[in-house]
């Protein structure tokens, strides 16, 4: 039995679409990838409910080792949804509101299409 797919214009937007925005469909992939894990989701949380944390604060509210804190924070980094800065010897950590905004604006469009 031979298989026929049928071209349409509808099919053809849809694969414009995709090619098209090929680089914000791997973006929001790492995105999903990012918060994909019940711990980050915890570090969100909690970086949610303060202004700022230090490393030590979330491995210690966390039960966590530093080097594997680090590790999550660093993905959560390069999604953008967390910013760091120092002060003096300590990093604090707190969630990059103007990108969360774009990340539920973003959602909300697609949950409208």
């Amino acid at each position: 039995m031979e298989t026929h797919i049928e071209i349409t214009e509808n099919n053809l937007n849809k694969a414009d679409v995709i090619s098209n925005n090929q680089k914000q469909i791997k973006r929001a992939n790492f995105l999903m990838k990012s918060v994909n894990s019940p711990i980050r989701q915890r570090i969100i949380s909690l970086l949610l409910f303060s202004e700022k944390l230090a490393v030590h604060e979330l491995c210690t509210e966390m039960r966590m080792g530093q080097s594997v804190m680090s590790q999550h924070l660093s993905i959560l980094r390069k999604a953008k949804l967390v910013i760091s800065h120092r002060e003096g010897k300590e990093v604090f950590y707190s969630i990059n509101e103007d990108h969360l905004t774009e990340i539920i604006e973003f959602v909300k469009q697609l949950s409208n299409k």
